[in-house]
């Protein structure tokens, strides 16, 4: 009898809050709506509201919202603006969230990561460009402001330098060399400070750049050696050849 009795004091429960959740006989669970599209389907009459808790914390649970992971919803209008958050709050006040943003219509969205106070970290826009540091990714896959730490880094090149080895290269002379350096204040073929300065530097480029100005300067050296051995030579034939005279 006990056993009935809480039977239908739960019936009269459920059906008491029917009107806003569902726990049809499919198995999907509907909070906030009558209507489930999934097997948990949580809604909200209302944006900019916080919608489930993932996860609630003791610590700090009494003070404002409390300390939990949950989701929340945004004002959608007008776009692109931040549709649902994922938050870690701590005693009430925002730690770290991943916010999800619509685009300006119904596709275009991107994601921001925050951190601390909910202060904006890291965008992943909606071209897949990576920001950290930074809103504009401008056109580069990953734009970071700041410094990059790193034990390796490995850069493709389609080409290199040692094109400066083949018999047909034609070397500067260090007269023509020295002619440039003086009209132009920088060297044949790499950027100047004006142009560093407002397109930046191509790291896998500039390096192919250095090479050929560090092989150009091997060349130079090995050829100042082969002028140097040929001029002691001679210096040591007339050596001899004085010699030779002074001992007749």
């Amino acid at each position: 009898m006990k056993f009935y009795l809480l039977l239908a004091f739960c019936s009269v429960s459920i059906a008491a809050s029917a009107q806003t959740n569902t726990f049809p006989a499919s198995g999907s669970v509907g909070i906030g709506t009558t209507f489930p599209r999934a097997y948990l389907d949580v809604a909200t009459a209302s944006l900019n509201t916080l919608t489930s808790v993932l996860g609630r914390l003791p610590e700090g649970n009494s003070d404002s919202s409390g300390s939990y992971l949950g989701v929340h919803t945004y004002v959608t209008q007008p776009g692109p603006c931040n549709s649902f958050s994922l938050e870690h709050k701590f005693y009430g006040r925002l730690n770290s969230s991943i916010n999800f943003y619509r685009g300006g219509s119904y596709t275009g969205g991107f994601i921001t990561f925050t951190t601390n106070n909910g202060t904006e970290r890291m965008r992943l826009d909606d071209n897949g460009n990576l920001g950290i540091g930074t809103t504009n990714t401008g056109s580069y896959k990953l734009a970071v402001e700041g410094v990059i730490g790193a034990r390796k880094i490995k850069i493709t090149q389609a080409s290199w330098a040692d094109f400066v080895f083949d018999e047909d290269y034609e070397l500067p002379s260090l007269a023509e060399t020295a002619g440039y350096i003086k009209k132009y204040k920088h060297l044949p073929g790499v950027p100047d400070e004006a142009e560093v300065k407002k397109e930046g530097v191509d790291v896998g480029e500039m390096n192919k750049v250095l090479l050929q100005k560090v092989e150009e300067l091997t060349l130079y050296l090995i050829e100042m050696k082969r002028e140097q051995e040929e001029q002691r030579k001679v210096v040591e034939e007339q050596r001899r050849r004085i010699e030779e005279l002074e001992r007749k």
